[in-house]
C-alpha cells in the first residue's frame, strides 16, 4: 500500500528527531534544521546536522581544558589561599595557556586571580588583563624638604583636595587636557569612537577602590638606573583607565565568551580572541589604547598638583600592572597577560605598594624568566571587602593612621592596613625578581570616601 504525503512527512521528521538527537546539537541548531527541512527537505537538513556536529565537535575539542597544568611557577604559595591557587591552577589548564606563573600578592579575582600571569602565542584573554586596563603605579620626585613640607602643610592638604577627583561617576573640573584626546586611536571602530566623551569626562580622575593619591618621602638608599642616592619628597599616585578599560573589557570578553559555548563554566570568563581575528585585532588595539589613556590620567593628575605646589620634578615614572603584550621569554615569543603583576625584567624599574599607612618599595627588576618577568605590584588581599566591613570599624582605621602619623584623606574600611598581606613577606618572597633600592613613606593619603562611593558607574 503507498504511503500517504501525510505519513511520509511524519516518517521525515521523526528520521531528523533522531539525527538530532545522535548529533545531541543545543537547541538553537534544532530550531534551524526544522527550518532547512520545512523549506529544502529531509537530505538538505540533515546535512545542516551533520556538518554542524562536525563544527560542535571540533570546537568542543578546541575548547576542552588540558588534563593537567602547564609547569607554573608559584611565588610565596604560603601567602596564597587555596581559592585563589585553584583558580589558578584552572587557567594554567587552558589549551592555549603555554606558560603561567603567580604572584606572591595573589587573591581571589574575576577568572583568573589577582596576580597571575599567563602566556599565550596566537590569543588575547580580555579578563585576563582584567576591567581597568592599564592600572599601575606612578611615582614623581621633588627636591623639597622635610622642613619645607612640614611649613606649608596645608598647601600640600589642599593641592591633593583641589585637584584630585573621586568616584565612579565624578567628572573632572574642565580644566583637564592631554594629547590622548586628540589621536586618531579613537576611530578603530564606532564603539570605541562613543568612548571619547566618556574619555574627555573622566581624564585626571581617579574612580575608588584602592586607587589613590599619596605624599610622602622617599628614601634612595642603594645603586640604581634611575635616580641618586638621597631623601626625595614624592607623589604617588594609582589609577588606570576608568570607564574606557572596564567597557572594552567587557564588550570584548562577551563576544570571547560567546565564540567558546563549550569551555568549561568554571573557567568560562577567561574565554579568549584570536589574534587574528577582526575581534582580536580590535581588542589588541583598544587595550593599547586604554593602556596610553590610563598613562596620561597619571600624568595630568602629577601635572596638576605640582603646579599647584609650584614644583618641578627631578624624576617620573609609571609602572602598569594591568595589560597586554608580545615579548621574547627563553628565546620565544609570547603574548603576556599581567593581572596585577608589574614587568620586571633586568634594570627594569619598579613599585611594590603597600597598605595605606605602609612602607611602599622601589625596586630594579632582576629578570627571573620563570616567573615570566613578572613581580608583585603590591600585598594583596587576606580580607575581602564585605569581611572587612563586618569585622573592622572606622574607629580602628582611625586609631592606625594616627599612630602611624598618616594624614589619611577620605578613605573606607574595607581598605584598612588590616586587610592585605604583609608587605616584608611580599618582598622576601621575591628576591629572584627585583633588587630593593628605595622606600616610600607616606604622610598624606587620599583615597575615595563611603559617599564618594556612593556614585558608581
Amino acid at each position: 500500500m503507498k504511503e500517504t504525503n501525510s505519513s511520509l512527512l511524519t516518517k521525515d521528521i521523526l528520521e531528523l528527531d533522531r539525527q538530532l538527537q545522535l548529533a545531541n546539537l543545543p537547541y538553537p541548531f534544532h530550531q534551524m534544521a526544522y527550518e532547512i527541512f520545512r523549506d529544502f527537505g529531509l537530505q538538505k537538513a540533515i546535512q545542516y546536522v551533520t556538518d554542524r556536529t562536525l563544527e560542535v565537535r571540533s570546537t568542543f575539542q578546541s575548547d576542552k581544558l588540558r588534563e593537567k597544568a602547564v609547569p607554573y611557577k608559584i611565588i610565596g604559595e604560603y601567602l596564597t589561599d587555596r581559592h585563589a591557587l585553584l583558580q589558578m591552577n584552572n587557567a594554567a589548564r587552558l589549551p592555549i595557556a603555554e606558560r603561567a606563573a603567580l604572584m606572591a600578592d595573589a587573591y581571589l579575582g574575576y577568572g583568573s586571580p589577582i596576580g597571575a600571569v599567563i602566556a599565550t602565542k596566537h590569543s588575547y584573554i580580555p579578563y585576563a588583563v582584567g576591567s581597568d586596563i592599564g592600572c599601575g603605579i606612578s611615582i614623581s620626585l621633588y627636591d623639597i624638604k622635610n622642613e619645607h613640607f612640614n611649613k606649608n602643610y596645608q598647601l600640600f592638604v589642599d593641592s591633593i583636595i583641589k585637584n584630585t577627583f573621586w568616584g565612579n561617576r565624578n567628572k573632572q573640573d574642565g580644566k583637564n587636557h592631554h594629547a590622548i584626546l586628540d589621536g586618531f586611536n579613537w576611530n578603530i571602530n564606532p564603539f570605541i569612537k562613543g568612548l571619547r566623551d566618556i574619555a574627555i569626562e573622566q581624564l585626571g580622575t581617579s574612580g575608588g577602590g584602592n586607587h589613590f593619591v599619596n605624599m610622602g618621602f622617599v628614601d634612595i638608599f642603594d645603586d640604581n638606573h634611575f635616580i641618586s642616592h638621597g631623601h626625595y619628597f614624592a607623589i604617588m599616585c594609582h589609577v588606570g583607565s576608568r570607564r574606557i578599560g572596564s567597557d572594552i573589557t567587557d564588550r570584548y570578553a562577551s563576544i570571547a565568551i560567546k565564540q567558546h559555548p563549550y569551555l568549561d563554566v568554571t573557567i568560562r570568563n577567561l574565554s579568549w580572541l584570536n589574534n587574528d581575528s577582526s575581534e582580536g585585532i580590535e581588542y589588541y588595539n583598544g587595550m593599547n589604547l586604554a593602556l596610553d589613556y590610563a598613562k596620561a590620567n597619571h600624568e595630568v593628575i602629577h601635572n596638576r598638583i605640582q603646579k599647584f605646589i609650584g614644583e618641578k620634578p627631578l624624576f617620573y615614572n609609571f609602572v602598569t600592572h594591568k595589560f597586554l603584550r608580545k615579548e621574547k621569554i627563553d628565546g620565544s615569543d609570547y603574548y603576556i597577560h599581567r593581572k596585577g603583576a608589574f614587568e620586571s625584567r633586568k634594570s627594569s624599574f619598579g613599585i611594590v605598594t603597600s597598605n595605606m599607612s605602609d612602607t611602599s618599595y622601589l625596586v630594579s627588576g632582576k629578570g627571573d624568566e620563570d616567573a615570566l618577568n613578572s613581580s608583585s605590584h603590591g600585598c594583596g588581599r587576606v580580607m575581602s571587602k564585605v569581611v572587612a566591613f563586618e569585622k573592622l570599624s572606622h574607629g580602628e582605621l582611625e586609631s592606625i593612621m594616627n599612630h602611624r602619623q598618616v594624614n589619611l584623606l577620605g578613605g573606607c574600611i574595607d581598605e584598612a592596613p588590616q586587610v592585605f598581606k604583609p608587605i616584608d613577606a611580599i618582598i622576601a618572597s621575591h628576591a629572584d625578581s627585583f633588587s630593593v633600592f628605595g622606600k616610600f613613606k607616606p604622610k598624606i593619603v587620599r583615597m575615595e570616601n563611603m559617599s564618594e562611593r556612593s556614585l558608581y558607574k
